[in-house]
């Protein structure tokens, strides 16, 4: 049972090398009081804040230079905390 009083919060990670699109989606996203958004401008800065802030949700552009977001999703699923 849900707690009235208290919100329920959740982590979003953004993720796209477009820093418009990045801002774009957060800012949307901002609008509910429930989200904590973080954002990253490329796959393996992306990582390093999943791994130090476990999102509940990633959204991440699949084309993007040196990591691209297909390996993002294969690297989360391997790693043994942010797989579950």
């Amino acid at each position: 049972m849900m707690n009235k009083n208290k919100p329920v919060h959740y982590t979003v990670l953004v993720v796209d090398d477009d820093e418009a699109q990045c801002s774009l989606a957060a800012q949307v996203l901002q609008s509910d009081p429930q989200l904590k958004i973080l954002v990253s401008t490329d796959g393996h800065d992306a990582l390093k804040k999943a791994e130090m802030y476990e999102p509940d949700i990633i959204i991440s552009d699949y084309y993007m230079p040196r990591m691209d977001g297909a390996e993002l999703c294969r690297r989360i699923k391997q790693h043994p905390i942010l797989r579950e």
